[in-house]
């Protein structure tokens, strides 16, 4: 599966085998629930096992894939590139 993964301002391609189907909405949900808690107050907090990364990059969401699908066999095809040079037909996370 060939994804996108989009920032305002940098996107990256990855591929990788898919572990939770093929629908992306449960990708970028499954990894919300890895990666935040909502507090006392519903507000949405990091975990503080992830309190390591400086900020939401590209880096994070290929952690969290071989972290939890180790056998996915993750390759990063393009990092870094403008948003508007990812092709719109790719299924993407969008932070």
């Amino acid at each position: 599966m060939k994804v996108s993964i989009n920032f305002p301002t940098i996107a990256s391609i990855i591929e990788f085998e898919p572990f939770l189907g093929n629908d992306i909405e449960k990708y970028l949900e499954e990894f919300e629930k890895w990666y935040f808690e909502i507090d006392e107050r519903g507000y949405y907090k990091i975990k503080d096992r992830h309190l390591h990364y400086e900020y939401l990059d590209d880096e994070v969401i290929i952690d969290w894939i071989k972290e939890i699908a180790p056998e996915s066999n993750l390759k990063i095809l393009i990092r870094n590139i403008k948003p508007e040079d990812v092709d719109p037909s790719l299924p993407g996370l969008y932070f």
